[in-house]
C-alpha cells in the first residue's frame, strides 16, 4: 500500500485508487470492518478504547472495484490531551487523504452525542459519507460477515 507521499505522485499520474477512510467514535467496529474490507486481520480488535492509534492502510475491492482503505482510531471530537488527541489528529489526516468516508456507528448503543458530532464534523469535511452501522462488536463473532455493512446507507 502506497504511504501517503506516494500517493501524491501517484495521483498527479492518475493511477491513484480511490481512498476510503473509516471513521467513528472509539470501539464501534471500525478496526472489525477493515479487516473484513482487506480480507485479512491486518488491524487488532480489542474492546479496549484507544487500541487503535495510527492510520493503519489496506487494500480492498467491492463489486469488482478497487480502492485503498484506511483504519483510524476512535475520534473523540473534544479530545485536547493525551492519546485521544494524538489519536485525533490521525483521523484528521485520514480525512484530509480521502475521496470518501465510511462512518461506522454501534447499533447496539445506538446513536450518541458524540456520534452526532462527528457527523458534524465528517459534513464540514466536505467528502462523500457513508454512513453503516457495526453490528459486529459486543460478542457477535457469528454476525460478522461483510453482508453486515450497510453500503447504501447515505449520511444525510
Amino acid at each position: 500500500m502506497a504511504r501517503p507521499e506516494e500517493a501524491a505522485t501517484a495521483d498527479r499520474l492518475g493511477t491513484r485508487k480511490p481512498v476510503v477512510a473509516i471513521v467513528g467514535r472509539p470501539n464501534v467496529g471500525k478496526s472489525t470492518v477493515f479487516n473484513r474490507l482487506v480480507g485479512a486481520r491486518r488491524a487488532i480488535v480489542e474492546d479496549v478504547p484507544g487500541t487503535t492509534r495510527d492510520r493503519l492502510y489496506g487494500e480492498a475491492e467491492h463489486r469488482d472495484r478497487a480502492f485503498a482503505v484506511v483504519d483510524t482510531g476512535g475520534l473523540e471530537p473534544d479530545a485536547s490531551e493525551g492519546y485521544s488527541a494524538l489519536i485525533r489528529g490521525q483521523v484528521e489526516a485520514a480525512l484530509r487523504e480521502a475521496d470518501v468516508l465510511l462512518f461506522i456507528v454501534d447499533v447496539t448503543s445506538g446513536v450518541t452525542r458524540t456520534d452526532l458530532e462527528i457527523a458534524e464534523a465528517l459534513r464540514r469535511a466536505q467528502r462523500p459519507v457513508w454512513r453503516t452501522r457495526s453490528i459486529t462488536r459486543r460478542g457477535a463473532r457469528a454476525r460478522s460477515s461483510s453482508s453486515n455493512l450497510a453500503w447504501a446507507s447515505r449520511c444525510p
